[in-house]
């Protein structure tokens, strides 16, 4: 089950929809240089909606919340691993218990292979089933960095006089005015808001 980069970023697409407002939470990264902040122009004086872009995945590499949810998810996988371990161990002794209940049955090979088939079919839907908590763990996980980095996006596009923040990294964007790209105006309000999310991207 390897992660994947693709799948982190279609779900914190998400980032601005809704209203709600989770706490950020806390990073651990190395600050990095960045340009300053560039400054916003004025609003369209016709009332269009003024969009930017930015790279939520940057931020959320250089802030450290990358690396602590790939090292998460690896410790999930393999605690489940373990579990399926045990799991199919159990499996197999039950088999082998159910298997001397047979061995004066005249129709012992069809009853043996009836029991094995049902014992695979339990080990099958035990996989599943880790497979299917390990993706609902790494969900939770990207809602908490989708829900750190929100309020900080928010608070920096909202402020430059922008209206709509789309990620670049979900969707086609075929070219962006300069200023309308606030990567690293997010990536350095987040890190002056929290100054421990600067010692982990190292």
């Amino acid at each position: 089950m390897k992660i994947s980069q693709t799948h982190v970023v279609a779900l914190v697409a998400l980032v601005l929809v809704g209203c709600d407002q989770g706490e950020p939470m806390a990073a651990t990264p190395a600050q990095q240089a960045a340009p300053a902040p560039r400054l916003a122009t004025t609003a369209n004086a016709a009332g269009v909606s003024r969009v930017a872009v930015f790279d939520i995945d940057q931020v959320a590499e250089q802030t450290g919340m990358m690396q602590d949810m790939q090292k998460k998810i690896l410790a999930k996988k393999e605690r489940l691993s373990k579990d399926l371990d045990d799991f199919r161990k159990r499996l197999q002794d039950q088999l082998e218990k159910e298997g001397k209940k047979l061995t004066k049955d005249k129709d012992l090979p069809n009853k043996a292979a009836a029991l094995e088939q049902a014992t695979a079919v339990k080990f099958r839907q035990g996989q599943v089933e880790a497979d299917a908590a390990l993706n609902a763990y790494r969900i939770q996980l990207i809602s908490e960095i989708r829900d750190a980095i929100k309020p900080v996006a928010r608070e920096v596009a909202f402020g430059m006089g922008f209206d709509i923040l789309l990620l670049s990294n979900d969707m086609v964007v075929f070219e962006v005015r300069e200023e309308a790209e606030l990567t690293n105006e997010i990536l350095m309000a987040y890190q002056a808001r929290f100054p421990d999310a600067v010692k982990k991207a190292e």
